[in-house]
C-alpha cells in the first residue's frame, strides 16, 4: 500500500480513477522538484502546465493539452526518478505505466501521446540549459524554450523557465486543468447542439 498526500492510502497494483483526486495531486506535484533537485527549484506541476502550453503552441487539442498537463501525474504516487534509473528497473516502468493507464482512463486522454512527448522533450531539454553564475549559487534559467528537433527558439511566456514557489504552482496547475476541463465541456456542447435535427420550417410541400 502507498500513502497519499491526502492521507489515504492505494494499492499500485490495483489502482482505480476513483483513487485519482486532482486537488491532492496537484499538491504533491507542486512539492516535487525536478531532477531530484539537483538543477533548479522548479516542480513537476510547473514543468506540467508549461509542457501543456507547449502543446498549445503546436496546436494541440485540448484532450491534447489535457494529456500534457497529467503526464507526469504517477510520480505523485511514484516520485520523479530518472529515467536511466526506470531503464534498469523494468518493474518500476510496468508500474508507472500502470498507473498513467489509470490517469488515462480518470482524465479521458493519451498521457503518452507523440505530441505530448515532443513537448515533454523540448521542456525537459530547455530546463537543462541553465547557466551558472559567477558565484556558482544562483542558476540563471534560460527564459525561451527551444524545439531541439528544429533548432528553433520560442516563448510561452517571459517567465517561462523562473521558478516558481510551490503555492503558485499548486493553483497555475489546477487553474490549468480547470481551464481546459470548461474547454472540453463546451466542445462537447457543440457537437450535441449541432447533432440536433433541424427544427420543421413549416408544412411539407408535396
Amino acid at each position: 500500500m502507498h500513502l497519499l498526500v491526502n492521507g489515504g492510502l492505494v494499492d499500485l497494483l490495483d489502482l482505480s480513477p476513483d483513487d485519482i483526486h486532482t486537488v491532492p495531486l496537484a499538491r504533491a506535484l507542486a512539492r516535487i522538484t525536478r531532477f531530484a533537485g539537483n538543477f533548479n527549484s522548479i516542480s513537476v506541476a510547473q514543468h506540467a502546465v508549461i509542457v501543456s502550453n507547449v502543446v498549445e503552441h503546436f496546436d494541440g487539442t485540448l484532450t491534447e493539452q489535457l494529456a500534457a498537463l497529467h503526464h507526469d501525474d504517477s510520480e505523485a504516487i511514484m516520485g520523479d526518478v530518472p529515467y536511466d534509473i526506470k531503464e534498469a528497473c523494468p518493474a518500476f516502468i510496468c508500474i508507472e505505466n500502470g498507473v498513467l493507464d489509470v490517469i488515462d482512463e480518470k482524465y479521458c486522454c493519451k498521457t503518452r501521446g507523440p505530441l505530448v512527448q515532443k513537448a515533454d522533450k523540448i521542456v525537459g531539454n530547455s530546463e537543462l540549459a541553465f547557466h551558472i553564475e559567477e558565484d556558482c549559487n544562483l542558476p540563471r534559467m534560460m527564459a525561451a524554450l527551444v524545439d531541439t528537433d528544429s533548432g528553433q527558439g520560442f516563448h510561452i511566456s517571459a517567465l517561462t523557465l523562473v521558478p516558481w514557489a510551490q503555492e503558485e504552482a499548486f493553483a497555475r496547475y489546477l487553474d490549468r486543468h480547470d481551464t481546459l476541463l470548461r474547454g472540453l465541456a463546451k466542445e462537447a456542447d457543440r457537437v450535441r447542439e449541432m447533432a440536433k435535427p433541424p427544427a420543421r420550417l413549416g408544412p411539407v410541400v408535396n
